[in-house]
């Protein structure tokens, strides 16, 4: 229930326009890398996040037999993960840091307009400018400090 909560409040804020933070000329190197196939498959992600904290903590109670801890150790992976899918959604809209590729993505044909706002037409506009803080990173941690306490 926490985690499909965290779930929708994060898909409202992906879809808020972010900080439109303004690109000095210094700096438009920093938004040019080329755009490049992804090396580990996204539908794979959240399970692993999921289950392996979750796998870890199963084997605690095949130990221990603790009825409550189990329930303890689930509730705290799940609190961390969607509290963190929050956090992480409001400083990307806050910060508005645009993503290494960001010229690669939005303008393709190398012509950049005087404000450098994305305009492609597609649910890029507006993930362009949220690069910081790193989602997959923090979602990483989110999991391992329970299980660290744990």
């Amino acid at each position: 229930m926490i985690i499909i909560g965290g779930k929708q409040i994060r898909k409202v804020l992906a879809r808020i326009p972010p900080f439109h933070r303004e690109i000095q000329s210094q700096e438009l190197w920093l938004y040019s890398y080329p755009s490049v196939p992804r090396y580990f498959p996204g539908r794979l992600f959240y399970p692993l996040v999921l289950v392996i904290p979750l796998c870890a903590i199963w084997w605690f109670y095949q130990t221990s037999e603790d009825d409550i801890d189990v329930i303890e150790g689930f509730l705290s992976v799940t609190l961390s993960f969607s509290v963190t899918l929050l956090l992480v959604e409001i400083l990307k809209n806050v910060i508005g840091r645009p993503r290494p590729n960001f010229l690669a993505k939005c303008f393709p044909d190398g012509n950049l307009p005087e404000d450098l706002i994305c305009s492609t037409g597609t649910f890029y506009d507006i993930q362009s400018r949220k690069s910081f803080p790193s989602g997959h990173a923090a979602r990483k941690d989110s999991n391992e400090q329970p299980l660290k306490l744990y």
